[in-house]
């Protein structure tokens, strides 16, 4: 039974049960009905009535094509023409409607072919999705940017599943790998069968551990690479749905500058305490060493000034002083070649 025009045409008290039940269905339907013939609007229900803006006095034999958003003009042109000639019988697409006050709304639009009035007619279904629109837009547009700052980062990233094979890195991680060790990271490749051979077996060991325990780790690992070595700090952490581990997500960041810097402190922390020591060593032969020729020196000199000395006394007082003279310059050369060894 052909139902749309039956409702279209006749009142509500002309139609059997079966197009009653179905004239109520359309008429409050959540999704809007419409009828086109020789390319224009004969019939909307009420809810496309509602969410374009119009009266139906200001669609019902108008264009169809009044109503599109400009810019899918084209696109529905085509497949109403399609549809017309029969080339396609039914059909599914998405399109925007031009509300009265010239926002688009989105639609899901489900066509096929009717009889209206003894002639054919285009009917079917149309569902507002602009919301899911928005949030779908919304969604790509968040993953356009987390994959601008994925790809962007210095930061190194690898996600890799349980059996370790690559489902996703970014192109630091790939630049990195091909710069140390020459290789090239691909997605489905296996990670462990790529790397050297002497960082297989401590990588896959990090990896289990974060595997069988839920639990991040932390490793440092070099590469050597004409003659130099490169440094990075790496972070493992678990892939977890809720339920069980899923896989794993490499994190890695270059430490080369900062471990040089770090060395680079640690030997000048060394050549202070080297020079710390000899400062003390220095110390305590002025307070040890130095200090008893000085007492002597002193003590010889007073001695020398007594008058009560006769020439032979003070002949040997000076002969005292030189000598002691001579063994606190011996200790001042001691100490000067300390200072000239470390300057060196």
């Amino acid at each position: 039974m052909d139902i749309a025009p039956v409702f279209v045409l006749y009142p509500m008290v002309a139609l059997n049960n079966c197009a009653r039940f179905a004239y109520f269905i359309v008429k409050n339907s959540i999704v809007g009905v419409y009828i086109i013939q020789n390319n224009k609007v004969v019939y909307v229900n009420p809810r496309v009535i509602e969410e374009i803006g119009y009266k139906e006095k200001e669609i019902i034999n108008k264009r169809y094509d009044r109503f599109i958003y400009p810019e899918d003009l084209k696109l529905v042109s085509e497949i109403v023409n399609s549809r017309t000639d029969q080339s396609i019988e039914t059909v599914r697409y998405e399109a925007r409607v031009q509300h009265k006050d010239g926002r688009p709304i989105w639609y899901e639009i489900l066509g096929g072919s009717t009889m209206y009035r003894g002639a054919p007619a285009l009917i079917g279904t149309m569902v507002n999705i602009t919301d899911r629109k928005a949030i779908n837009d919304e969604l790509i547009r968040s993953e356009a940017n987390l994959k601008s700052i994925f790809d962007t980062t210095n930061v190194s990233y690898l996600l890799l599943d349980t059996d370790y094979k690559i489902m996703a890195l970014n192109q630091q991680m790939k630049d990195v790998y091909i710069d140390v060790a020459n290789i090239e990271l691909k997605e489905g490749n296996n990670l462990i069968g790529l790397l050297i051979p002497e960082k297989r077996e401590s990588a896959k060991a990090v990896y289990d551990k974060v595997m069988q325990n839920n639990r991040s780790e932390d490793y440092e690992t070099s590469y050597k690479k004409n003659g130099d070595y490169r440094h990075f700090m790496a972070n493992v952490k678990p892939i977890y749905n809720g339920q069980m581990v899923i896989g794993i997500c490499i994190s890695s960041i270059d430490i080369t500058e900062h471990k040089k810097l770090t060395l680079d402190l640690l030997s000048h922390v060394n050549e202070i305490e080297e020079q710390n020591k000899k400062l003390r060593e220095i110390a305590w032969i002025q307070s040890h060493v130095v200090r008893a020729p000085l007492a002597r020196l002193m003590g010889l000199i007073d001695l020398f000034n007594n008058q009560e000395n006769d020439d032979e006394e003070k002949r040997t007082i000076l002969s005292y002083i030189l000598i002691s003279a001579n063994e606190l310059d011996d200790i001042v050369k001691s100490v000067s070649d300390k200072i000239h060894i470390e300057d060196d």
